[in-house]
């Protein structure tokens, strides 16, 4: 189950050419015979274009109300995050503004002459998201309510890494900027970075940081051996343990950071720190669980609330 956008143009195979060229130049394009991939690496957003074969006019909908031929169209599956439209979004507009192509959105029976805000697309695509997931919840198939997270907590961690490139490369300083991502620890969905010994960073505000101490691991045994460990410490709980190195940063909403001139400071302050929830996959049985989590397989919450009719 997918929406699905339609791409149309009054110049045929000729536009169809322009566009998969344009897509060429896109970062996270990869083509494969008549489809064009999307994938985003940094976000965990994926889609996929499809063109039509040279010399075919062919319209997959019934009587669309458009008289230029379809030339391709885009299908963004419905148990995505709604960020995936909003991602979706800025590609459509990107084109909008370099080729004279039309949209015709099958769900809605709307023919878009431009894409010039990101709600025309995630606004259609979060409520026909919420029917077609409604319906896959009251079928037969035996389904279990997909992981979920409020909209606004998915919608700014996509954000933080859609961006995360260009605000490094904007930063006058040498600060580690992590990537938010999403784990089961102990058996609660949360948002986290990882961090690895103690290098200095900036730190979005996120339910859990991941340690890797490595260098910073404590010493054990008769040769003092370094025993690698990743750690878990609550985003309040790393504030106020590491509140000497770490302050409010206004570059970023409710982020804290560390000059890398403290570096070596902090680097002993966390080798000095003791292991807080061992989440090592060495570990003892009985410690923590930490598990990774796709983006793509998480959902708005809000996708999930049940809807009195099923149909898409």
């Amino acid at each position: 189950m997918s929406y699905d956008l339609f791409l149309t143009s009054d110049f045929g195979d000729e536009m169809r050419k322009q566009v998969c060229d344009f897509l060429a130049t896109r970062p996270n394009y990869e083509s494969s015979g008549d489809d064009v991939m999307y994938e985003n690496s940094e976000t965990g957003v994926h889609f996929q274009w499809s063109f039509m074969p040279p010399g075919s006019d062919e319209i997959a909908v019934e009587d669309p109300p458009v008289q230029p031929s379809q030339i391709g169209f885009l299908r963004l599956n419905f148990c995505r995050p709604t960020a995936f439209a909003n991602e979706a979004a800025t590609e459509l507009m990107a084109l909008s503004d370099e080729l004279p192509v039309q949209f015709f959105d099958p769900q809605q029976q709307l023919v878009y002459e431009k894409f010039s805000a990101a709600d025309q697309l995630t606004l259609p695509y979060r409520e026909h998201a919420q029917k077609a997931v409604s319906a896959l919840l009251n079928s037969d198939a035996v389904l279990s309510k997909p992981e979920s997270l409020p909209k606004h907590v998915l919608d700014a961690a996509w954000k933080w890494n859609f961006n995360r490139d260009e605000f490094t490369f904007d930063l006058d300083e040498d600060l580690f900027v992590p990537k938010i991502d999403f784990f089961q620890f102990d058996g609660e969905l949360k948002t986290g970075v990882v961090w690895g010994d103690g290098v200095p960073m900036i730190c979005p505000q996120v339910d859990i940081v991941v340690a890797y101490r490595n260098e910073t691991a404590p010493s054990a045994g008769w040769f003092r051996r370094k025993r690698p460990k990743v750690d878990v410490l609550l985003f309040e709980e790393f504030r106020e343990v590491y509140a000497e190195w770490f302050s409010q940063d206004s570059r970023a909403p409710q982020a804290v950071s560390c000059s890398p001139v403290d570096a070596s400071a902090l680097t002993r302050a966390v080798t000095s720190s003791p292991v807080r929830r061992d989440v090592s996959p060495q570990g003892k049985e009985g410690n923590h669980s930490l598990e990774m989590v796709p983006f793509a397989s998480i959902l708005d919450a809000e996708i999930c609330i049940p809807t009195t009719t099923v149909n898409t």
